[in-house]
This record gives C-alpha cells, structure tokens and sequence, in this order.
C-alpha cells in the first residue's frame, strides 16, 4: 500500500505539471508573435488543448487508483515540480526553444510513471501513460524539428 501512494504522489506531480504545461503552451497560444503567428497559434492550440484533456484523464486515473484529484489552484501550485515556467518572450521560436526541454522534463517524468505503473500491475494506467509518452515524444520532434533552419531559411532543407 505504501508503494501505491508513491505512484498516487508522482500521478498527482504528472497532473500538476500537466495542468502547468497545458498553461503554458495556452500562454503562447495567446502572445506568440513571429513571421510563422497563424503556424506558432496553430499548433500551440493542439498542444494545450491535447494537454488539458490529459489533465482530466489522469484525475480519473488517480480515482480509479484510490486517490484525490487534486483540483485546486493551490494544490496544482503544491505538487507542480516544473518551478516557473513563464520565458521572458513573445517571440515564437524563442517560446518553442523554451518549451523543449519543458516538455523533454514530462517526457521523462511519463517514463518514471510507467515504470511505477508496471510494478503495480497498472496495465491500463502504463497504456495510458505510454500513450502520453507517444504525444509528447511527437511533440518533442515537431518543436526541435521546427527550429532547426537551413542556411537560406526561405528554402527548403532538401534544396
């Protein structure tokens, strides 16, 4: 029992970093400023919107597991390991710079979970959790990808 109330705390971390991260990239959706706006807004929206609804999926988790939900500003606050997050920018590559290793921080945190989830047995909760590897993973190469420029930024990389 000691063993599920560490996977519990470290769910109810992931649920705060998420509802920080979701935050965030909702943040930037808002204040992007760049030559690429309509793309930065596009695909923050996805993000943060993808995010939010992990939010919600790992609440129920940590009911289904026994535990609280935390839902409170202050209890988001509290278990949140992710410290301020907020750039001091409104440039869209510098906030896609900012936000990888952010999310590189959950891709590794997500690991952690499912191996705590495999060592309880928790094969739902580690299919979950590997499906929110998978879309941070995505987004982990869409940022970097998007940040790496050829040496005529106008052309393609295959020119």
């Amino acid at each position: 029992m000691v063993k599920q109330k560490e996977l519990i705390k470290s769910l109810q971390e992931f649920q705060a970093n998420s509802v920080v991260f979701a935050h965030l990239v909702h943040g930037f959706h808002w204040n992007t400023e760049s030559v690429l706006m309509r793309q930065s807004r596009i695909i923050y929206e996805e993000i943060y919107k993808d995010a939010e609804n992990a939010v919600h999926d790992i609440s129920v988790w940590l009911r289904r597991l026994n535990g609280e939900a935390p839902y409170t500003l202050e209890e988001f606050i509290a278990n949140q390991t992710l410290g301020n997050v907020k750039p001091a920018t409104y440039c869209g590559v510098e906030m896609a710079q900012h936000l990888v290793p952010i999310n590189q921080r959950m891709i590794e945190d997500i690991k952690i979970l499912v191996e705590q989830a495999i060592v309880h047995r928790e094969h739902g909760l580690v299919q979950f959790l590997s499906n929110r590897l998978g879309q941070h993973q995505e987004w982990d190469w869409f940022l970097q990808s998007s940040l790496k420029l050829p040496p005529n930024p106008w052309k393609s990389l295959k020119d």
